[in-house]
C-alpha cells in the first residue's frame, strides 16, 4: 500500500475495525463445528463486507490484504484468504450482509469518516 497517504491507509485500517466489530457482533465464530478453523467465520464475514462496501472483485480483495499488512493485524490474520474462500463465504451469509452492510455506513458516516474513497460519492445514508 505504497502509493496511499497515510490518511487513506488510516481510513482502511478503521473500516476494517469497524467491520469486524460488526461481524463479531452478528455472525457466529465458526459457521460449522467442523470446519477447518483456519479462519473464523467473523473474520471471513468482516472481510467479505469490507470487500462490498469497497467494491472489490474477490481477487482485488485477497490482493487487497496481501498488501496491507496494517489491515490484516485488524482482522487478526495470519494467512490471507484465498478469493474462493470468500466469495463461499459470502453465500454463507447473504441473510446478514445487507443488515451489516446498512450498520456499517451508519457507523461510517457517525464517525466522519468519508465514503468517498469506497466509491459512494459522500452519498447521505439514512
Amino acid at each position: 500500500m505504497s502509493t496511499t497517504s497515510y490518511e487513506d491507509q488510516k481510513q482502511y485500517v478503521d473500516s476494517a475495525q469497524m467491520a469486524y466489530k460488526l461481524a463479531r457482533e452478528y455472525l457466529p465464530r465458526y459457521a460449522h463445528a467442523k470446519s477447518p478453523h483456519h479462519f473464523t467465520f467473523q473474520q471471513l464475514g468482516g472481510i467479505v463486507l469490507l470487500r462490498t462496501v469497497m467494491r472489490l472483485s474477490y481477487r482485488e480483495m485477497q490482493q487487497f490484504l496481501l498488501d496491507s499488512d496494517e489491515v490484516r493485524r485488524a482482522f487478526e490474520l495470519r494467512n490471507v484468504p484465498d478469493y474462493s474462500t470468500l466469495m463461499r463465504t459470502e453465500v454463507k451469509m447473504k441473510t446478514q450482509i445487507n443488515e451489516m452492510l446498512h450498520k456499517f455506513l451508519l457507523q461510517m458516516q457517525a464517525n466522519n469518516i468519508p465514503l468517498t474513497w469506497m466509491g459512494y460519492l459522500g452519498a447521505g445514508i439514512r
